[in-house]
């Protein structure tokens, strides 16, 4: 499989394995310039899927990637060759205003962005 290349990605979050940092319907922001390293939240091919978990530790090329939610046990095992992307930021829609709403980055920065519809 090639080196996904894309500088940065958007996907929405479905599942509940990354909660309560990361809920089902959001939307995430990553990146492929950032090096993944211990802690950090990355998007993953496993299987032929595609997955976002924390990386739990690092073997040599080998990560091993866990969810957040501690009543699910969501546990693989990739190569570095199968990590995507390094998640940089999430975006958290708020329910009273649908065209504006906070983006949260992992470095604890928000900034807020306008929805054009």
């Amino acid at each position: 499989m090639k080196r996904f290349s894309k500088l940065f990605i958007i996907r929405r979050v479905r599942g509940n394995s990354m909660a309560p940092r990361l809920k089902s319907g959001q939307l995430i922001f990553a990146s492929s310039l950032p090096k993944p390293s211990v802690q950090r939240v990355v998007i993953a091919r496993h299987e032929g899927k595609e997955i976002i978990k924390r990386i739990q530790k690092i073997e040599g090329s080998k990560f091993f990637l866990v969810g957040d939610n501690k009543n699910r046990h969501h546990n693989y095992s990739v190569e570095r060759r199968d990590i995507h992307a390094v998640v940089v930021a999430f975006w958290l829609p708020e329910k009273r205003s649908p065209n504006m709403a906070p983006v949260y980055f992992f470095s604890n920065i928000s900034y807020t962005i306008f929805v054009k519809e």
